[in-house]
């Protein structure tokens, strides 16, 4: 079985790779990073071994940055498992006429995020309104999508450009998002963004090391009382 996974919610989609994985555990993992090479997956799909009939082969990127086409995957054998993990949405519509032997599933970033997100500024009670509303499946992908987006304005908020912003930042910011952090930015000073990124890394320490039982959406609410409120 051939597996695609991708979507804008790349903390999702992660999440359910790393499940599929788990259901394998007696067998061998073969994983290509974005710097691997065609040859390196035809090498490990087709090589025969020991523990031929007990690998699983996953590729990130290789959709996206065109390294696999519609020809190869009809040359995988349908006794192979094989997963292909995009960090973005791709188009899959190539694959339409084969999907009887892929199984794709496309995960979307919650609309709630977004408006949680967008409703971040200064002397506003909005996003504890908007927390207030996140289910247990938003709540999963939360704490990376608000990280990121605190970066980003501060980013903003120093000046740096969207071309040096691209250079180093792990995920492509368009145009457009990019003018409307630069326009959020604007409703902060540059000292409460740098307090929250903080506290924000605070928080995740607190919970990657168990000394704290509060959940993520408490921990986070308490954090936007002390900074955000008028």
């Amino acid at each position: 079985m051939i597996h695609i996974l991708h979507g804008e919610d790349s903390i999702a989609s992660y999440n359910r790779l790393q499940l599929i994985l788990s259901n394998f555990q007696d067998f061998e993992k073969v994983k290509f990073d974005e710097r691997a090479t065609k040859d390196d997956f035809m090498m490990a799909l087709f090589t025969r071994d020991l523990i031929d009939e007990k690998k699983i082969v996953s590729c990130v990127g290789f959709i996206s940055l065109k390294k696999i086409g519609k020809e190869d995957f009809k040359n995988i054998p349908l006794e192979k498992t094989v997963i292909f993990w995009e960090k973005k949405k791709v188009n899959v519509k190539q694959l339409a006429s084969i999907k009887t032997k892929i199984q794709i599933e496309e995960f979307k970033t919650p609309p709630t995020i977004f408006y949680f997100l967008d409703s971040i500024s200064q002397g506003s009670k909005q996003p504890i309104n908007w927390l207030n509303k996140f289910t247990e499946d938003e709540t999963r992908s939360l704490f990376w999508h608000l990280t990121s987006r605190i970066y980003l304005l501060v980013l903003a908020k120093l000046k740096i450009s969207l071309h040096e912003v691209n250079a180093f930042n792990g995920r492509p910011v368009q145009d457009w998002q990019w003018n409307k952090i630069t326009s959020q930015a604007d409703k902060f000073n540059l000292a409460t963004l740098k307090k929250i990124f903080y506290g924000l890394l605070r928080i995740d320490y607190l919970i990657k090391s168990g000394k704290t039982n509060l959940e993520e959406k408490t921990l986070v609410s308490t954090l936007f009382l002390k900074y955000l409120s008028p």
